[in-house]
């Protein structure tokens, strides 16, 4: 491990930092769960917002282009106008989108080696190239993810059964509040940006419980929603996201070691939530019926 890292792994940031990063997830995941009763095309309008935020961040955290930057936006557009219009509501209705924009990513990339400047390339061009290609086929791919919420949002249940609406905003709830209780612990702790490993699963635990019993409660006021299926959603999205937090909290970690912590927030509120999105849909498709 660099010693750089080594370092500010053990350096306190600041606890109102790392407790406002978990605000900032719960906020993420908040608006779009209160909205999601309201109607397809709120919902989709604060998703396109998350997922502009998600992907600038990611592209410009890899030193992507522009470019490739309005690519991985367009892709996320392009997503949810497929879900607004389609009658299936499939988590999979989105993938010609993604194989769209992958060749689009490809194209660009071939087409930028290729107005590079006359005579040998130098040495750094292959890098840049590859690492911006990495950008964008990751960043369409993440920011994809997101519209999943949708789907969740437009199953069709049986009579007497919870709406795809509440299955979305327990799922969006469940991911949000693990993820902020979790980084209160460790701003409770004393603010480090990573934790002994310990500790960091005593705070995910903590966090899972929390989401746990927050589905619960939610299924238990829900109309139509069982408190076993309020537990069930809140508790796999709860657990991918707390994951996904920590692996995020590790990276932020090396980006604060080599200067460069400028796009840490929409990182960190956006993509446990993103990731979480396919997980909540299987779940929700399956209790769906």
């Amino acid at each position: 491990m660099p010693a750089s890292v080594a370092a500010q792994r053990s350096r306190p940031v600041g606890g109102p930092s790392v407790f406002l990063t978990g605000v900032s997830t719960a906020v993420a995941a908040a608006v779009p769960a209160l909205v999601a009763g309201v109607g397809p095309l709120p919902l989709v309008a604060v998703i396109a917002i998350e997922q502009f935020l998600l992907g600038w961040a990611w592209v410009r955290t890899f030193a992507g282009s522009i470019g490739t930057l309005v690519i991985v936006g367009l892709a996320a557009l392009a997503a949810d106008a497929i879900v607004l219009v389609s009658d299936s509501h499939e988590i999979g209705d989105g993938a010609g989108v993604i194989g769209v924009a992958v060749v689009a990513v490809i194209l660009g990339q071939l087409a930028r080696r290729r107005a590079g400047p006359p005579g040998p390339a130098t040495p750094d061009q292959p890098v840049r190239v590859t690492v911006d290609m990495a950008a964008g086929l990751s960043g369409v791919l993440i920011v994809t993810l997101l519209t999943g919420y949708v789907d969740v949002a437009s199953i069709e249940t049986p009579a007497g059964r919870a709406g795809g609406p509440a299955m979305a905003a327990v799922g969006l709830v469940g991911g949000g509040s693990a993820v902020m209780v979790a980084r209160a612990c460790a701003a409770f702790a004393g603010g480090r940006v990573v934790l002994p490993a310990g500790w960091w699963l005593i705070s995910r635990a903590i966090g899972l419980v929390a989401a746990a019993a927050g589905g619960a409660a939610f299924g238990a006021a829900a109309a139509g929603l069982t408190v076993s299926d309020g537990t069930a959603i809140a508790t796999v999205a709860a657990t991918v996201a707390v994951i996904i937090d920590m692996v995020v909290a590790r990276g932020i970690a090396e980006l604060r070691a080599s200067g460069d912590p400028e796009f840490e927030w929409p990182l960190v509120a956006v993509l446990p939530l993103a990731v979480a999105a396919v997980f909540v849909y299987a779940v929700a498709h399956t209790l769906a019926g």
